[in-house]
C-alpha cells in the first residue's frame, strides 16, 4: 500500500474541477500542514509511528477473516468509554454488517459507518480534528486508499448521515460545523443570517466570530462575493433555504487553495439548508402549538381564580360556621358526651382545614408562571415534596442530563404529565412507593413515572374514562403529541403501572447563539 503522502508533497490533479476533486485537495493540504508543522526532530518519530500502524492495520486487512468493519468499529471500541455513545456505535455496525451479508463490505460501506460513528462520538464525546484525523489515517490503511481521498470521503459520509435531521435544529445546524471544522482545512467557522433592518447576526459558531467575517457575510447576503480581501484569509459562501439565501457560511481557511476550501464549504451549505428548511417548518408548527397551549393555560388560570374567588370563600365561611355552632352547641349539651361532640367539631375543622389546603396548593399550581418561573429541577421537586407530604408515599425523583434550553411549552406540558400522574398514583393506585426519573438528551427529553401500586388494563380503562368524560391520561397524550411527542402507559392488574414521556427538543436556529459584544 503506497506510503508516499507521509513523504511526498502532495498534487492536484488537472482537468475538470469537482466537488470530490476540491475536497481532496484540501485534505492533502491538511495533511501536509500538519506534518510540515511539527519540530523537525518529532517529524521522523510520527512518520514512524504512522507507518507501523499503517503496517499493523494492512496486515490485519490482509488476514481473511478480519472485515473491515471489524477493524474500524475495534478503533471506536477502544477509544470510547461512553456507554450511550458504545451502544449507537454497536448498532451502526450490526447495520452495517448485515446489509453486507457473507460478503466483504464495500469501501463506501465502511466509509458510511465509520462517518456515523464519528458523528455519535462528536455529539456524546466531544471528538474534534485530532480524532478525525486519526480516524483518517485508520480509514485509509483499511480501504488502501490515499489519505486525502479518505478525509473527503468520511467529511462527506459525516455531513450527510441522515440522523443529524433527528436532532434540533440548532443543534444539527451547530454539529455540522463542528464535522467541518474536524475535517475541512479551516478553522473559526460561525453562520449569519440578516433580518428586516439588513443587518447580521451570528446564530452558530465554532471558533471567534470578528468584524471582517459579518463583513463578508452582510456582503454575501446582499448578493455579493464572498473572496477574502487582499491577504485576508476570511471566506464566505450563501446558504440557500428553498432556493433563496437565508444566510452565510463564513471561515478562515488554513491553505492556499481556494477553490478546494470552497468545495468543503459548499458542501457544508448545501447539508445545512435542510437543517433550516426543517427549522423553518417546525416553527410555523410551534405557532399553531403555542397558541393551543396559550389558550388552554388561560382557561386553567382562569379556572385558578374561580376556585379562590368561589369555593375558597365559601370554604372558609362554613369553616367560621362551624366555629360558631361549636361555641353556642358546645356548651348546652350534657357534660357526660360534651367531649365527645367537642372531639367531632376538632376532626370538622380539621378537614376543613385540609381541605382549604389541597384547594389553595390546587389553585396555586393551575398558575403556568409558577411552573415556568424557575428551573426544571425546583418545580419539581417542590411538586415531589408536596406530593409525599400529603399521602405518605416515598417518591424517588432522578434527573439526569440538562434541560435548558427548553421552551415555555415543553416545560409545562412536561410538568402538567407528572403532576397527573402523581394525582393517579394518589386516587387510584394504593401504592406504597413511587420513582420519577427525568432524563436531558441532546435530541429530546425522557421521563419515566412509575408506582408500584395494583396496576389497572390500559385498553379498558381508557375507554371507560373517555366515555364518563374523564380525560386524565387521554389529556396527558394530547399535551405530549402537541408538542411532536408521545405517550406510552404501561400497566396490568397487580403489577404497578409506568408511564413513559419523550418530548423532542426544538428552539429556533434563528435565535441569536451569540451576543454582539462577542464579536471583535
Amino acid at each position: 500500500m503506497p506510503l508516499s503522502f507521509l513523504n511526498d508533497t502532495p498534487t492536484r490533479k488537472t482537468g475538470a474541477s469537482s466537488w470530490g476533486t476540491k475536497l481532496n485537495s484540501a485534505a492533502e493540504g491538511s495533511y501536509v500542514e500538519v506534518l510540515s508543522g511539527r519540530p523537525s526532530g518529532r517529524l521522523t518519530e510520527v512518520r514512524s509511528l504512522v507507518v507501523r500502524e499503517f503496517e499493523r492495520v494492512r496486515a490485519l486487512r490482509h488476514e481473511p477473516d478480519v472485515s473491515p468493519l471489524a477493524i474500524i468499529g475495534e478503533h471506536f471500541a477502544s477509544r470510547v468509554d461512553d456507554e450511550d455513545a458504545e451502544a449507537a456505535i454497536e448498532v451502526a455496525q450490526r447495520r452495517a454488517e448485515s446489509l453486507a451479508g457473507s460478503q466483504r463490505p464495500s469501501n463506501l460501506a465502511v466509509t458510511s459507518f465509520a462517518g456515523e460513528a464519528f458523528d455519535i462520538c462528536a455529539l456524546d464525546c466531544g471528538w474534534g480534528a485530532s480524532e478525525a484525523a486519526e480516524l483518517v489515517r485508520e480509514l485509509a490503511a483499511v480501504l488502501g486508499e490515499p489519505a486525502a481521498a479518505s478525509g473527503a470521503a468520511l467529511f462527506l459520509a459525516a455531513s450527510r448521515n441522515p440522523q443529524l435531521m433527528e436532532l434540533p435544529p440548532r443543534v444539527a445546524l451547530q454539529m455540522q460545523l463542528e464535522i467541518l471544522v474536524a475535517f475541512a482545512p479551516v478553522e473559526d467557522v460561525s453562520v449569519w443570517v440578516g433580518d428586516t433592518a439588513r443587518r447580521v447576526h451570528c446564530v452558530a459558531q465554532v471558533g471567534s466570530p470578528t468584524r471582517t467575517m459579518r463583513r463578508i457575510a452582510n456582503r454575501v447576503l446582499q448578493g455579493g462575493s464572498g473572496e477574502a480581501e487582499g491577504r485576508q484569509t476570511i471566506v464566505g459562501v450563501p446558504v440557500y433555504r428553498w432556493g433563496v439565501p437565508w444566510g452565510a457560511i463564513v471561515a478562515r481557511r488554513r491553505v492556499d487553495d481556494r477553490d478546494a476550501v470552497d468545495g468543503y464549504l459548499t458542501e457544508a451549505a448545501s447539508t445545512i439548508s435542510p437543517v433550516i428548511e426543517r427549522d423553518m417548518l417546525l416553527e410555523r408548527s410551534n405557532a399553531r402549538e403555542r397558541l393551543l397551549v396559550d389558550a388552554a393555560e388561560k382557561r386553567l388560570l382562569r379556572l385558578g381564580f374561580d376556585l379562590h374567588d368561589g369555593p375558597l370563600q365559601d370554604l372558609a365561611a362554613l369553616a367560621d360556621d362551624v366555629r360558631y355552632t361549636r361555641r353556642r352547641i358546645v356548651p348546652l349539651i350534657d357534660a357526660g358526651v360534651r367531649g365527645i361532640a367537642a372531639g367531632r367539631f376538632d376532626d370538622f375543622e380539621a378537614r376543613l382545614s385540609a381541605l382549604d389546603r389541597s384547594l389553595r396548593d390546587l389553585s396555586h399550581s393551575l398558575e403556568s408562571s409558577s411552573v415556568t418561573a424557575g428551573p426544571l429541577q425546583r418545580v419539581l421537586e417542590r411538586e415531589v415534596n408536596s406530593f409525599q407530604y400529603e399521602t405518605g408515599i416515598s417518591v424517588d425523583l432522578k434527573l439526569r442530563g440538562h434541560f435548558e434550553p427548553m421552551t415555555r411549552s415543553q416545560k409545562i406540558a412536561l410538568f402538567r404529565i407528572v403532576q397527573e400522574a402523581l394525582h393517579n398514583i394518589r386516587e387510584h393506585s394504593n401504592a406504597t412507593a413511587a420513582s420519577i426519573d427525568v432524563h436531558g438528551r441532546p435530541d429530546r427529553i425522557e421521563a419515566h413515572v412509575k408506582d408500584d401500586g395494583i396496576g389497572f388494563d390500559v385498553s379498558s380503562t381508557l375507554v371507560d374514562a373517555a366515555r364518563r368524560g374523564r380525560l386524565g391520561l387521554v389529556g396527558m397524550g394530547e399535551r405530549a403529541r402537541l408538542l411532536g411527542g408521545k405517550l406510552d402507559v404501561r400497566s396490568s392488574n397487580g403489577s404497578g403501572t409506568t408511564i413513559e414521556i419523550m418530548l423532542p427538543r426544538w428552539l429556533p436556529v434563528e435565535t441569536p447563539a451569540a451576543e454582539e459584544s462577542a464579536v471583535v
